[in-house]
């Protein structure tokens, strides 16, 4: 995974992820446009892959996003590209939907235009 996949190829894949402590050797491809889920038991390590992708979590291996290796996507380009909200989230402050969203949107210096489009496209 040095570089790009060939054209058409995985839209996610992931070789040897571990995380020490968390993970251990985990490897699975997900074609472009593909919708899955992670299942399994507390502890299982569902999070730890999640963040482990998003390069949130520092791991071992290989990651690559639509055939493009993670360590080479920009810091600001995956802001872009993926929006984390944890399983619990502890803020000090009440933070009204739209607020929420807008935060999701900064890597993309919008305006409130594409916080509209984001809460029309999901119903909000």
């Amino acid at each position: 995974m040095n570089g790009r996949l060939e054209a058409g190829g995985w839209g996610l894949e992931a070789k040897h992820l571990s995380a020490p402590g968390r993970l251990e050797d985990v490897s699975f491809a997900l074609p472009k446009g593909c919708l899955a889920a992670v299942v399994g038991p507390n502890g299982a390590g569902k999070s730890s892959v999640l963040q482990a992708l998003a390069g949130l979590l520092p791991f071992e291996g290989e990651v690559a996003w639509q055939g493009e290796a993670l360590t080479r996507i920009p810091v600001l380009d995956r802001g872009r590209r993926l929006a984390w909200v944890p399983q619990e989230l502890h803020a000090e402050f009440g933070f009204p939907v739209r607020e929420v969203i807008a935060m999701g949107r900064y890597a993309h210096g919008d305006d409130e235009a594409g916080v509209e489009a984001a809460m029309d496209r999901l119903d909000l």
